[in-house]
């Protein structure tokens, strides 16, 4: 029963909870403490005063995220968060502040960066509305040549889909139609739109293509 699961009030940790998808793992933070009392209007008072809590999500919390990083895989991770809507880049070990108030919640998505030649670095990170953004993502693939490199990408619904790239693409194209790319160098956010009419077939097939030479790089720490 859902109402006695979190009933006491230590008042001294969050509710942490993982889980890993094709690309990338999700975790998600939440602040509980108490609210399993019943009747809720007993603790009322108690529970909207509480003081906030304080915790940390690293990409080691995530147990198998060396099995979906794959070879190329750098250590960093590109770390999104839903709520706060921030973008950061971890290591492997490293570690971000999280401070909740009772009954909110963050969700972040820790998608392994990894390098596919010496200046592109990139790792998908879906859909901008779901809590689970890689759960729209069937399959991500990557064709290295001497002109440069192309990230392949198998995505299910429309929306905006996001990813973290090292450096700007040189050209977008979803079912082989070029589409409008929108770049921010500062913390390597590379967004684009999947229409309806891309996702007709049940599936998108968006390629991003990047030179030799790419224009200047992202600065995201």
């Amino acid at each position: 029963m859902p109402d006695v699961l979190l009933v006491y009030m230590a008042g001294k940790s969050l509710l942490r909870i993982w889980k890993v998808s094709k690309c990338f793992g999700v975790i998600g933070v939440l602040h509980c403490q108490g609210v399993g009392n019943w009747p809720m209007k007993e603790q009322r008072a108690l529970i909207l005063n509480a003081m906030p809590i304080p915790c940390s999500v690293s990409p080691s919390s995530i147990e198998c995220i060396e099995e979906i990083a794959g070879k190329d895989w750098s250590g960093d991770c590109a770390v999104p968060a839903f709520d706060s809507g921030t973008l950061s880049k971890l290591q492997k070990r490293a570690a971000a502040d999280v401070l909740l108030r009772i009954l909110q919640f963050e969700i972040y998505i820790v998608s392994p960066i990894n390098d596919y030649d010496e200046k592109v670095r990139f790792a998908p990170l879906g859909l901008i509305v779901m809590y689970n953004s890689g759960g729209d993502i069937v399959d991500l693939r990557s064709i290295i040549s001497l002109s440069g490199c192309a990230i392949k990408i198998q995505a299910r619904s429309p929306g905006r889909f996001r990813a973290y790239s090292s450096t700007w693409p040189v050209y977008c194209s979803v079912d082989n139609s070029e589409v409008e790319l929108n770049y921010d160098p500062n913390n390597g956010l590379l967004s684009f739109h999947l229409s309806d009419a891309h996702c007709k077939n049940s599936f998108s097939y968006v390629r991003i293509k990047y030179l030799k030479f790419p224009r200047p790089s992202s600065d995201l720490s």
